[in-house]
């Protein structure tokens, strides 16, 4: 009789199990893909769409929170930036800015009588020398009163004066690259008389959006990783029957002393374990006859 190689049985058992679990892990990595590229294809234009709707908010807030009458005073430039009103105005925009960090700056403005440019009225950020070179850069001082600003190029803030509007895109300017979201200003006649302007750096945007997307990758490799552990597991529970089979066959063979395999469920693979059992038995009592 010829006599089976073990290192070729060993080799068979555990490539028969990795097999198993290399499949699965082959199947379940391109479902995992697949999955997360439509989960992101679906939900990335919405995370987008929740930033955008806090920062139009957060306008909408801080609109709501001023005091108009002392924005006209400081419109019609009868008082400058030691006045109440200016100072009030500022305070308020400060205090807001505290609220969340992701807000670069918060503004008012004005329309002028070009229809394209505003006029500042109050700046939430102070002259502040970013890099420390010793000059303050165009970048690092805030608008000054009255200091006018071309909204040519910028849809949403020019509809900002009559309902709250976000930027479809980043846009530049000396502060630089900047999403703005924009909510009117109205008097007590419903007029709107401004507009305040929330600035996030397109950077901190970019890298929000980014936080959000990689914890979604993460989660969904997180899944994969426990699942693929769970694979091989089972894999190699589904194989030890098989194992025990072979080396139960092996004893026979040599006309060894042999132990029943247990017999686990009542499925195909039980109904095998069942049949050796059967016929090692038979083959054991002949060999002591």
């Amino acid at each position: 009789m010829k006599k089976e190689n073990p290192r070729k049985i060993r080799w068979f058992r555990w490539t028969m199990a990795n097999q198993m679990v290399f499949h699965y892990m082959i199947f379940s990595g391109l479902l995992m893909i697949l999955m997360v590229f439509l989960f992101l294809l679906i939900t990335l234009p919405e995370i987008e769409r929740e930033f955008k709707s806090r920062i139009g908010f957060t306008a909408e807030l801080v609109a709501g929170s001023i005091d108009v009458d002392k924005v006209l005073v400081l419109a019609d430039f009868k008082a400058d930036e030691n006045s109440k009103e200016y100072q009030s105005i500022k305070s308020g925009l400060q205090l807001a800015m505290r609220g969340w960090n992701e807000v670069d700056d918060i503004y008012v403005m004005v329309p002028t009588r070009d229809a394209t440019k505003f006029a500042f009225i109050a700046d939430g950020m102070n002259d502040f020398d970013k890099n420390g070179n010793g000059v303050l850069e165009d970048d690092e001082k805030k608008a000054d009163l009255g200091e006018i600003y071309d909204a040519t190029g910028l849809p949403a803030m020019r509809r900002g004066l009559y309902q709250t509007s976000v930027d479809d895109k980043p846009s530049m300017d000396k502060w630089g690259e900047t999403i703005s979201a924009y909510a009117p200003l109205k008097d007590g006649l419903g007029r709107s008389v401004g507009l305040v302007g929330v600035d996030v750096r397109s950077d901190v945007y970019n890298q929000t959006i980014r936080q959000q997307r990689d914890s979604i990758i993460f989660f969904y490799f997180a899944m994969w990783v426990v699942g693929s552990l769970v694979g091989f597991i089972l894999g190699r529970r589904f194989v030890q029957p098989i194992t025990r089979t072979i080396e139960q066959i092996n004893e026979a063979a040599k006309n060894k002393n042999y132990q029943k395999i247990e017999v686990v469920g009542d499925d195909e693979m039980a109904e095998l374990v069942k049949s050796v059992n059967h016929l090692t038995g038979r083959l054991h009592r002949i060999s002591e006859d």
